[in-house]
């Protein structure tokens, strides 16, 4: 025989044993399936292990939209229902770690909620930024805001909330889980100064290094392989010219040296209401976006089979009805067509007057809070900052 012929040989061995191995997987899976069946109790540790055999098997296979339905199952029964087990340090464990395994598998596909309880599971509950934050982030449309961007059912999402909500740590949050399952397309990170964008920085190398949190058990194959706190950017898996995140501020730019591959997050690119107030200064900062940064997104393969360009995060305080953020919206509605584009715009008081950010764990601003800060700032300035009213 040849050596062609054995290397063929070799390559058809393997190709069925590989074969085997997957219909094994699946033969196995069917026999789980069959057995949990015949289970009268649902509530009980051999359901639940068996629902989690399961899901692993179909991870093994890539069916990761099965191996997602599993997750679901196993974080609905644990959420709401607890399972009956021995009172046992071990047992206590076991369920522990299937169910933040089950976040991790949903998290790994595009879950932006299962991403970040996964993230902090280990943290203090009142330490934990997205927890205690969650009923009003819903409530306000944000978290599926962000979840319809990442299925890609926006070009752009416009998020306007008053500062210190939590806006800008639910982008860093996004960035952190898009890098994580794109580690080879770039995300390209914009705010209004250097100083701005070196937060943006840290925060994601803090959140991917920091074993307080729980990024690399979630991406266990991704590493920060190449970085410069000098330029602002860092690769993931391998060094490439167009950096896996790159940050830039609106003033320097991005021509040449960047790219936005997955994702372009625009974070308060007008720094104050001094700016706001100079048209001179608008003109020059929107010529900056459109020249240097909107100008750095390429093309991509979307989940309905269509090619568009990378889509767009503003997060933003609504200085002015002709800064940035405010143009882009007008020349989206300009079209007439606002089918891809969502504007969440939440002021500090609801329809009663009461403060819209009381979250739990003492966390957020109360009324008396906001009527404070309305009585000490000048009205103008409140007015954009608070009640998302462009000056």
């Amino acid at each position: 025989m040849l050596l062609r012929d054995i290397g063929y040989a070799k390559i058809l061995f393997i190709g069925r044993d590989s074969l085997d191995i997957n219909d094994n997987i699946r033969e196995r899976i069917e026999k789980t399936k069959q057995l949990l069946s015949k289970l009268v109790h649902k509530n009980t540790m051999a359901y639940l292990q068996g629902l989690n055999c399961i899901k692993c098997d179909y991870e093994t296979l890539g069916e990761y939209d099965n191996a997602c339905k599993y997750a679901t199952m196993i974080i609905d029964i644990l959420s709401h229902n607890g399972v009956e087990h021995k009172a046992t340090k071990k047992d206590e464990e076991l369920v522990r770690d299937i169910w933040v395994h089950a976040y991790d598998t949903k998290a790994r596909q595009g879950d932006f909620e299962s991403f970040c309880i996964a993230m902090e599971w280990n943290r203090p509950i009142n330490k934990q930024f997205y927890l205690p934050r969650a009923k009003l982030l819903k409530k306000h449309g944000v978290i599926q805001g962000i979840q319809d961007l990442i299925d890609d059912k926006l070009d752009l999402l416009v998020l306007n909330l008053p500062p210190r909500c939590g806006k800008t740590t639910v982008g860093l949050f996004l960035q952190t889980l898009i890098g994580g399952m794109f580690p080879d397309e770039s995300i390209l990170s914009a705010g209004h100064t250097t100083g701005l964008i070196q937060t943006f920085y840290n925060e994601i190398m803090n959140f991917m290094n920091d074993t307080e949190y729980r990024y690399h058990e979630i991406f266990p194959n991704n590493h920060i392989v190449d970085k410069s706190s000098e330029y602002y950017y860092f690769d993931l898996n391998k060094k490439r010219r167009f950096h896996t995140y790159n940050f830039v501020s609106i003033e320097t730019g991005g021509t040449g040296k960047v790219q936005a591959e997955r994702l372009l997050y625009c974070d308060d690119l007008v720094k104050d209401v001094e700016q706001a107030n100079n048209p001179d200064r608008l003109e020059k900062l929107y010529h900056n976006y459109t020249s240097t940064i909107k100008d750095r997104k390429i093309q991509r393969l979307c989940k309905d089979g269509l090619y568009r360009p990378c889509p767009e995060i503003h997060i933003n305080t609504p200085w002015s009805l002709y800064d940035v953020t405010s143009r882009i919206v007008q020349t989206a509605k300009d079209t007439g067509d606002m089918s891809r584009v969502r504007i969440i715009s939440v002021p500090c008081y609801d329809e009663n007057g009461e403060s819209n950010f009381v979250y739990d764990y003492g966390k957020g601003f109360s009324t008396k809070y906001y009527k404070d800060m309305e009585l000490a700032e000048d009205p103008v300035i409140f007015s954009a900052k608070y009640l998302m009213t462009p000056v």
